[in-house]
């Protein structure tokens, strides 16, 4: 469930508004929140508090819409729809490998298990993969958080370099600091998209022999 993240939120509003002086009496005077003026500083805390309202949920579901966007231990993917849950943390979905097909994941207990679509089997990611999906994992990472040169570019829009992304414009959700959407920008590009908030995915290891292997080559 989300919680407030009032008195925070209320700092980063108070930091974006001028306060002006009119007939003796002191009042704040709003100006275009978030825009291009705004200072680099207010930018950071802007995303600092879009990192705390993604702790404080207890999951999401992230869309990935890539081309060739590299990821630990797998490679190139194409695209992804992932519930993730914060606590653990755990994650259930499918990966669009490039040049390769479409994959049901799942992490949990720190492990990244794989089914290709063609397969009826499953696998682990070699020594259990940890990092397959550390770039979406921003409760672990903290990427938000610690996102380098962070500068308005239009409302509620900020330009910065995102952990392994690089480049990144994200769109904040005005009432509830949240992410609504991820634009890596550069040499590589994909877009994210966020919903879902509040929703834990159930996710369990999947049942009977599961090897290690891939993915990639001919799993099955």
């Amino acid at each position: 469930m989300h919680k407030s993240i009032g008195p925070a939120l209320l700092v980063l509003l108070l930091a974006v508004a001028g306060v002006a002086c009119d007939s003796g009496e002191r009042r704040l005077e709003a100006t275009p929140a978030a825009t291009p003026a705004a200072t680099p500083a207010v930018a950071s805390e802007a995303l600092r508090l879009a990192q705390q309202a993604v702790n404080q949920e207890a999951g999401y579901r992230l869309k990935v819409d890539a081309q060739n966007l590299v990821i630990p231990q797998w490679g190139g993917i194409d695209g992804a729809e992932l519930k993730i849950g914060t606590e653990g943390p755990v994650v259930s979905g499918t990966i669009d490998r490039t040049g390769d097909g479409r994959y049901q994941v799942r992490f949990v207990d720190g492990q990244t298990y794989f089914k290709r679509e063609t397969c009826g089997h499953w696998a682990r990611i070699p020594g259990g993969g940890r990092d397959v999906l550390r770039p979406f994992l921003w409760t672990e990472t903290y990427d938000l958080q610690d996102a380098v040169d962070p500068q308005y570019v239009g409302k509620l829009e900020i330009e910065a370099n995102v952990g392994e992304l690089g480049p990144s414009r994200i769109e904040l959700d005005g009432s509830s600091m949240r992410p609504l959407r991820l634009k890596q920008q550069g040499d590589a590009e994909s877009i994210w998209t966020f919903d879902d908030w509040g929703k834990t995915p159930d996710v369990e290891k999947p049942s009977g022999d599961v090897g290690d292997q891939g993915p990639g080559g001919n799993p099955c």
